[in-house]
């Protein structure tokens, strides 16, 4: 069972990072500097980490070398996950990698489980197996050559995403949350930029903030608001609990898509695929 107060800030992040999906859709175009996107989006969602700072304050407590090691961690898995993401979204159709995806929060129950020492229980783990497969039932589509490297990479991505999500939930207590954010966000910006990118990376920058402008702010606030609300959530309960409910975020993102965007293809698929992920939340929350 899950508090009233971590369920609701798990369904509002969860509800957050559909609404950034579908938006995103419509907002991001297709770009020959995908990393130099993801550079400047981190940059703006430090920004506003900035402004939570200010605005909330905050105190540093028990910062060891074990917290800060854990920081670095989460910040170099991000990086890779943005790096990699990147990669799969060129080269694997969204099913497939939506698909794939859904092995980060089972990294995440696993890890907080071994690593955090958090309770397992049948009903969570059956909770977690329901909203995992609802999704799966949802995005699965059939068909398509499959690329090895690609499905790696993916894979790769949904470990390294996990990751994040365990050491998030052990170290970012120890600071304010807006000072964690600002780290969480630029760090592997300044990674990305430094080692990942190709040569021009400046001009790269600059291009690519000219070519789409108003559309980073937008994306980096939408982002990090749910962020913001899932380290919040993240102070109240488990990261085993709590990381299955935010990935109903996929379902969501399907409704949102079935409503607002007309994706009426394969929609009794996706039904049952929402009906599914419901009841795991459901028993996550009872």
């Amino acid at each position: 069972m899950i508090s009233p107060t971590a369920f609701l800030f798990a369904m509002l992040t969860a509800i957050s990072w559909a609404m950034y999906a579908l938006i995103a859709r419509t907002l991001i175009v297709k770009s020959d500097r995908p990393l130099a996107f993801v550079v400047l989006v981190n940059c703006f969602a430090s920004f506003f980490g900035f402004l939570v700072l200010i605005a909330e304050g905050g105190v540093f407590m028990g910062i060891t070398v074990i917290v800060i090691l854990a920081t670095f961690i989460s910040t170099v898995f991000s990086g890779v996950y943005e790096s990699l993401q990147i990669f799969v979204r060129k080269r694997l159709e969204a099913s497939r990698s939506t698909v794939l995806s859904q092995l980060a929060p089972l990294v995440t129950f696993v890890g907080a489980v071994i690593i955090l020492g958090e309770h397992f229980t049948l009903l969570r783990g059956v909770g977690t197996g329901l909203i995992v497969g609802g999704n799966l039932v949802a995005a699965y589509r059939s068909g398509g050559a499959l690329n090895r490297r690609s499905i790696f990479f993916a894979l790769g991505a949904a470990v390294a995403l996990g990751g994040v999500y365990i050491a998030d939930k052990f170290a970012a207590s120890h600071y304010p949350i807006g000072f964690y954010m600002m780290l969480s966000y630029f760090l592997p910006a300044i990674y990305i930029f430094l080692f990942v990118m190709p040569r021009g990376k400046t001009n790269q920058v600059i291009s690519e903030f000219r070519a789409t402008t108003w559309r980073l702010p937008i994306l980096a606030f939408l982002g990090i608001v749910g962020y913001y609300l899932l380290l919040k959530t993240f102070r109240f309960a488990e990261a085993s609990s709590v990381i299955p409910i935010v990935y109903s975020s996929t379902i969501l993102t399907t409704i949102g898509g079935i409503i607002l965007l007309k994706e009426r293809n394969n929609i009794m698929q996706k039904l049952i695929g929402v009906a599914i992920v419901f009841a795991g939340v459901l028993i996550l929350k009872y």
